[in-house]
């Protein structure tokens, strides 16, 4: 399963900067077999059908978006916000409220592809009703970042906005990443704003290299960690 994962990867990231070339429709094929391992691997090959163009994704996202699988679900509500197609949103929509936090979070990351006005009113929506801080953030991150003002949480002042804009509006400038503004710690100087979060450590002999003053990599790991679980 990990060896599919890990081609799937690539092949996802070979047809976004568009490499991929060949029989793109045996490869389509082959990927959207993948999907039926679930979990993780099959969400990547969903992915990677999206980033294909494939023909095979539309009823793939149906039922990815239908399944209990939360890795399938969020890849759905990925892949359908990137591509953004009509027939996407209502998969969309019904998406942004889904029961876990975590797809939520995928779905409006993934809204950061292609502004539309149709996005910012979805935004705005989320930014009322939304329920987890980190997600909760984030909306509000995009729709300043989108719209150069500096509003807070209150909908009212978005609507406002929203509504003098013309139904082909895009942003005035390139939109620019941003760290999730809502995060409350860190480690290592990383911002981290997930509910969920697993630390892997390696203890190899590089870890008791000196980096100052009787101070070694292991002692600065302690010292960060202790600060991100407090």
């Amino acid at each position: 399963a990990e060896l599919t994962a890990a081609l799937v990867w690539s092949i996802e990231r070979l047809a976004r900067r568009g490499c991929l070339s060949g029989d793109l429709e045996r490869c389509a094929k082959d990927v959207a077999r993948a999907v039926r391992f679930g979990g993780h691997v099959g969400a990547a090959a969903l992915l990677c059908l999206e980033a294909i163009g494939a023909r095979q994704l539309e009823e793939e996202l149906v039922r990815a978006s239908k399944r209990s699988d939360v890795f399938q679900r969020a890849a759905a509500a990925e892949a359908s916000a990137r591509r953004s197609s009509p027939k996407d949103w209502e998969r969309i929509e019904a998406l942004s409220c889904d029961e876990d936090s975590g797809v939520r979070r995928v779905l409006v990351n993934a809204l950061a592809f292609k502004p539309s006005l149709r996005k910012v009113h979805l935004l705005i929506d989320r930014l009322e009703k939304e329920g987890s801080p980190p997600v909760h953030e984030r909306v509000l991150g995009l729709l300043q970042n989108w719209s150069g003002l500096r509003h807070r949480f209150d909908p009212r002042p978005w609507r406002d906005w929203a509504h003098s804009l013309p139904l082909s509006w895009s942003p005035d400038k390139e939109p620019k990443f941003e760290l999730a503004r809502g995060a409350t710690a860190s480690f290592a100087g990383v911002p981290v704003s997930s509910e969920r979060l697993c630390v892997l450590v390696d203890l190899s002999g590089s870890i008791r290299t000196p980096m100052g003053e009787g101070v070694t990599r292991r002692d600065y790991l302690e010292s960060e960690l202790e600060s991100l679980l407090m």
